[in-house]
């Protein structure tokens, strides 16, 4: 890898890192489903300007709304999952407890995919993740002030964003990936915005300059710039190659979670999230020759990662994305 690609890599990982700390942030003066909103405002711009581009068409036919509904839908629920959960837990459990997504989306893969499978270092490696998921919630009572319900719902939200995954893997063969994005986040933004507006006030005094930066962290930092900088990389290396970046979101984001939230970092919390990183790292860097021969197996640590794995052969990539891409 170059020193660029290395660089690129590292920021999409501190970015990623600092999410739910904004997330907790945001929904201290402000409700969750206008911070949702504001979010997804804030990114649709970005991803349109990525579409143009790449010179890709952002109109979808009759037959794909249905498809680009329930991948909407899917949005909407894992990010009100995880931005309501975060509310009642630690910073630094959500950004552990939301990196699990990927041994739901492993045993998703297993009962909805007819050609997925796991080898062995995959099961062990999901059987670390499962062991550090339970030592996090075992010893939860020695956390003062945590709720097992903000816990469940962030676990919840892993789960959720597995089940996009596996689905953007199916219907990937009838949409642009692009498109995909642009459109549930569309859709995302309107689920969101009418619960806002239906059911939850902000009054003037809530728009604070704290909550309006990590709201614009949110969607410019994660749904921006990390996105365009993975995107990116992504053109020129393989997925697998990137993982080990993108799994030090766990460790970093509890690091930050400590200097910035003054989070407690009990031991049972610091030994799940080794488990948790350790069990992740073992599923979703596979050899070589793995890569090659299975095609089916859903381990990779981002959507987007996902995208441009099971883009169809014959789709059309911009030279202009230059090496990589991210949302």
């Amino acid at each position: 890898m170059t020193a660029w690609s290395i660089l690129s890599a590292s920021i999409c990982a501190l970015i990623w890192a600092g999410q739910a700390i904004a997330v907790k942030l945001s929904v201290v003066d402000l409700p969750p489903f206008f911070v949702i909103t504001l979010r997804f405002l804030l990114a649709l711009p970005l991803v349109a300007a990525l579409a143009c581009a790449c010179g890709t068409s952002l109109r979808a036919a009759r037959n794909q709304w249905f498809i680009l509904a329930v991948s909407g839908v899917l949005v909407a629920l894992q990010f009100s999952l995880f931005t309501i959960g975060t509310t009642y837990t630690t910073s630094a459990r959500s950004i552990v407890l939301i990196n699990t997504f990927p041994i739901f989306t492993a045993l998703f893969c297993h009962l909805f995919l007819t050609h997925s499978q796991t080898n062995l270092r995959q099961r062990i490696g999901l059987g670390l993740a499962i062991a550090g998921v339970w030592v996090i919630f075992l010893h939860r009572a020695a956390e003062p002030g945590i709720s097992l319900l903000g816990d469940i719902l962030v676990l919840l939200s892993a789960a959720s964003m597995a089940a996009k995954i596996v689905y953007v893997r199916v219907i990937l063969q009838r949409l642009d990936p692009i498109q995909l994005v642009f459109w549930s986040t569309c859709i995302g933004m309107v689920i969101c915005g009418l619960i806002s507006f239906s059911s939850e006030t902000v009054p003037a005094t809530a728009l604070t300059t704290s909550a309006l930066t990590a709201v614009a962290y949110q969607g410019l930092l994660v749904s921006g710039v990390a996105v365009l900088l993975w995107t990116t990389l992504l053109k020129y290396h393989n997925p697998n190659e990137l993982n080990i970046f993108r799994l030090t979101s766990p460790l970093l984001g509890v690091l930050g979670a400590w200097l910035f939230m003054a989070d407690p970092l009990p031991p049972n919390l610091l030994l799940g999230c080794a488990l948790v990183t350790a069990g992740l790292l073992s599923t979703t860097l596979r050899s070589g020759r793995a890569e090659e021969n299975d095609e089916d197996v859903a381990t990779s640590p981002t959507l987007f990662s996902e995208l441009e794995e099971n883009r169809p052969r014959n789709f059309p990539v911009s030279k202009n994305m230059g090496p990589d891409s991210v949302a």
